[in-house]
């Protein structure tokens, strides 16, 4: 399942958007500021992940060079 994330700008948009939301039938969630910066977080992680993961053993040998 895919999602969207909509930022309402204000209380007024927020609450309009729920309402139409539930016009429609939908599933809505408010995340906190806190719950945004979290998915943030997790997706620059997921995007840094282009490469193997390193054992520390070979870390540690690169190092030493």
């Amino acid at each position: 399942m895919e999602a969207i994330i909509i930022y309402p700008g204000d209380k007024s948009n927020l609450k309009i958007l729920i309402e139409l939301a539930k016009k429609l039938k939908l599933k809505s969630k408010t995340l906190s500021a806190e719950a945004l910066e979290d998915l943030g977080l997790i997706e620059a992680i997921d995007e840094g992940r282009e490469t193997p993961f390193v054992s520390k053993e070979n870390i540690i040998k690169s190092l030493n060079k």
